[in-house]
């Protein structure tokens, strides 16, 4: 499949906006470990081939179908999907998972959204998404030892109307006309800042998130000094492993997978975080 194929991706996500289709029961949990679907992924499926752009390699693999039954429209579908099982609570951890989510300060999660119950809702991922954040820092506390810092993380999951009101202001965050999929809005997708990282952990950790790429789990852009991340897209062929590293990991951080659901009620404190607008 061509990029151009993804034209037709969005407009068949386009088109299903505001309709039943997003919050249907059998939508976004399809992909969820465990779960019955009619539609399986080879580990082959993932990796690029030859002469294939990260853009043509997300458009094979995201088809409309999927697209369709991956998208989440606004806040209601993220509650949905976190019901499913889909969507996990993403904790503010350093110490146990080792990951530290951006708050406040530059570029912080949900930046954009003023309403602080429905900015809760944005310290999510879908399960792979969250297994694949832990399992990049674990393989750095293990890489970099006692120097070891946690991994901040800015961008999370995305509805598509918070997405909107980023592409208002953010050129960058119109994926689609770039001819990406709007990853965040899957869940499938977060952001990691690089802007004040040390050039040895830049180095460890693009050759990991490399290996992994080449494994077709992930696929991933390293953003310029605009947006200075790494965007690191969970892959459909690699879900069943990434949410074994999920359970894994946050059992070895003593975190009850079940109760990280749905941030603001399983980390009530987020209320006291710093506002910063």
């Amino acid at each position: 499949m061509r990029l151009s194929s993804f034209a037709l991706g969005a407009a068949v996500a386009a088109s299903v906006i505001g309709s039943p289709v997003a919050q249907a029961g059998d939508g976004i949990g399809l992909l969820a470990s465990r779960a019955t679907t009619s539609q399986t992924f080879s580990s082959d499926l993932g990796r690029p081939r030859d002469h294939e752009t990260k853009k043509e390699q997300l458009a094979r693999i995201f088809t409309p179908a999927l697209v369709d039954k991956l998208w989440m429209n606004d806040y209601p579908d993220l509650d949905a999907a976190c019901e499913r099982g889909w969507l996990v609570d993403v904790p503010d951890d350093p110490e146990g998972l080792g990951v530290h989510v951006r708050k406040s300060g530059n570029c912080p999660v949900g930046e954009k959204e003023h309403d602080v119950a429905r900015r809760a809702k944005l310290y999510r991922l879908a399960k792979p998404a969250a297994g694949l954040l832990y399992r990049i820092a674990a393989h750095l506390r293990e890489t970099e030892g006692a120097g070891f810092s946690p991994l901040q993380v800015s961008s999370l999951v995305r509805p598509w109307s918070y997405q909107k009101k980023l592409m208002a202001s953010n050129i960058n965050a119109n994926t689609i006309k770039a001819g990406v999929p709007p990853t965040h809005v899957f869940g499938l997708a977060f952001d990691i800042p690089r802007g004040d990282m040390p050039a040895a952990r830049e180095r460890t950790l693009e050759r990991y998130l490399d290996s992994l790429a080449d494994a077709g789990k992930i696929v991933y852009f390293k953003e310029g000094r605009a947006q200075a991340t790494y965007h690191i897209i969970a892959m459909p062929a690699a879900h069943e492993e990434l949410e074994a590293d999920f359970y894994e990991l946050t059992a070895r951080a003593a975190h009850s997978p079940t109760s990280l659901v749905c941030a603001g009620e399983s980390n009530p404190e987020f209320l006291q975080d710093e506002i910063w607008w």
